[in-house]
């Protein structure tokens, strides 16, 4: 064993473990859903790992099987080039037609990209249910710390106006803060409502850039 093919095999590992944290991070970045560190999620970071694992064999099989189908489609002998391919492009091959195949009822994959998809699904669905407990968590302990304080709830909506501008266009602007406003004339209990709008600023402008100002608003009572 060289000590290139050692970096090949480290680099196909790095790369495509990135390309797993990548997926699952911009599939929440893109829907503006609020979801703490993926690496603090077992299953999360066990599909993390599990891509690079994936990608290793991959490399493994293409440099000791000259005709496997990966060297016929990247013809380089050079192991590490052939590392950071197949480390960039595991979900891609794991999808194409080497390793899937349609179902005669439709269109729906079968086979490995099957596995695949549900495996992610499954992941993507474990986040969003863990992050869902983080601000629940967040929003109950905030309501108490920050229920005395004058004029949060609308230092709060100043906070999701200045969160959202950069990502939404007026009218989904001027919805998501009808919607926040509707929070506030609804309910009666003061920590009850401070918390559905904490709830509702997390969900709208993700965690760690509502927990640091709500971190400041706290810091000042």
């Amino acid at each position: 064993m060289t000590l290139t093919t050692i970096f090949a095999w480290l680099a196909s590992f790095l790369l495509a473990a990135a390309a797993a944290y990548v997926d699952i991070s911009s599939f929440f970045r893109q829907r503006r859903i609020g979801v703490g560190s993926v690496f603090r999620q077992p299953s999360a970071l066990m599909f993390v790992v599990c891509n690079g694992f994936v990608s290793v064999l991959l490399l493994y099989w293409a440099l000791t099987d000259s005709e496997l189908f990966i060297n016929r489609l990247f013809t380089s002998d050079n192991p590490v080039l052939k590392g950071i391919v197949i480390g960039l492009s595991v979900p891609l091959l794991i999808r194409s037609k080497w390793f899937s195949v349609a179902k005669t009822d439709g269109n729906q994959p079968a086979g490995f990209e099957a596995i695949y998809e549900w495996i992610r699904l499954n992941v993507l669905q474990n986040v969003n249910t863990w992050s869902i407990r983080i601000r629940v968590k967040i929003s109950q302990k905030f309501a108490k710390i920050l229920v005395e304080k004058q004029n949060v709830s609308e230092q709060l909506r100043d906070i999701v106006d200045q969160e959202i501008t950069p990502f939404e266009n007026q009218d989904r602007k001027i919805e998501i803060l009808d919607g926040y406003d509707r929070i506030q004339s609804k309910y009666a209990d003061e920590e009850e409502k401070l918390k559905q709008l904490l709830r509702y600023a997390l969900d709208y402008c993700g965690i760690a850039p509502i927990r640091k100002h709500l971190k400041d608003l706290a810091a000042d009572c």
